[in-house]
């Protein structure tokens, strides 16, 4: 069995864990929003299937990171008040908590990252190239 000075500072590390993973999970889902609104134009992420598929793939993979990083705040708490106690328990937090959300979040990563590279590679939208151009007149001399 652990002192108890060593499960408050394992306990300490993994509320903190969680907590910094659910401020990454939402400064990433506000980013994604206004990058997407902004400068890749949602015109042109939401007219593709593949910029559809990217950018809801790090949507959701950010929001089911955040959920189970939340529920994971209660796991850890009853968990270090169960060993302070002196129960025996086998794990600190669930696999799904900890994998799960960690799993998401980089899920997350990649697939902004991918909406991020097919922004750049696929090129200006066909309206852009159509459109046309403004042009001022030349003074008269």
């Amino acid at each position: 069995m652990l002192p108890h000075e060593e499960i408050l500072e394992i306990g300490k590390f993994l509320l903190d864990l969680f907590k910094q993973l659910i401020a990454l999970d939402t400064a990433m889902l506000a980013a994604i929003v206004t990058i997407v609104e902004k400068v890749f134009t949602t015109k042109r992420v939401f007219k593709s299937p593949c910029g559809k598929g990217f950018f809801w793939g790090s949507l959701f993979s950010f929001v089911f990171s955040l959920i189970l990083s939340v529920l994971a705040l209660p796991e850890v708490i009853n968990n270090l008040t169960g060993m302070l106690q002196g129960t025996v328990m086998d794990k600190w937090v669930s696999n799904l908590s900890f994998y799960g959300s960690t799993g998401f979040f980089l899920l997350g990563i990649v697939s902004f990252l991918g909406l991020a590279v097919w922004s750049f590679f696929s090129g200006p939208t066909r309206d852009s190239q159509t459109a046309p151009r403004k042009t001022t007149p030349s003074p008269a001399k």
